[in-house]
């Protein structure tokens, strides 16, 4: 099984959200259609195009803190080092939210 960088599935993601899928996998080599639309999904439902647009629009960010899935982080924190901008994650890899199992959600009525 081939590994493929975060940074070629984000640019075979632009190139498919720009133009569709049939000739990626001749043009990047990438053997199974499924792959990209592996990656396409992910990318949709983690996308930081919002994130983004405020930035551009002059939003000034002293801290962008991303709690969520560990790929969601990594998108974050990706964009945010692009515009210096300083990023706490939160490394837990089981997300338990909501339940009250961990603890650090304190309910009131």
């Amino acid at each position: 099984m081939t590994k493929y960088s975060f940074e070629f599935n984000l640019k075979v993601v632009n190139v498919y959200l720009s133009g569709g899928y049939r000739f990626l996998t001749e043009k990047y080599h990438v053997k199974d259609r499924k792959k990209i639309h592996h990656w396409v999904n992910t990318y949709k439902e983690f996308d930081t195009d919002m994130l983004k647009q405020c930035i551009d629009e002059g939003a000034d960010y002293d801290l962008v803190i991303a709690i969520g899935s560990i790929i969601m982080m990594k998108m974050v924190s990706q964009l945010t080092k692009t515009y210096g901008i300083k990023t706490i994650v939160s490394m837990n890899p089981v997300m338990v939210d909501g339940t009250g199992m961990c603890g650090g959600v304190s309910r009131h009525s």
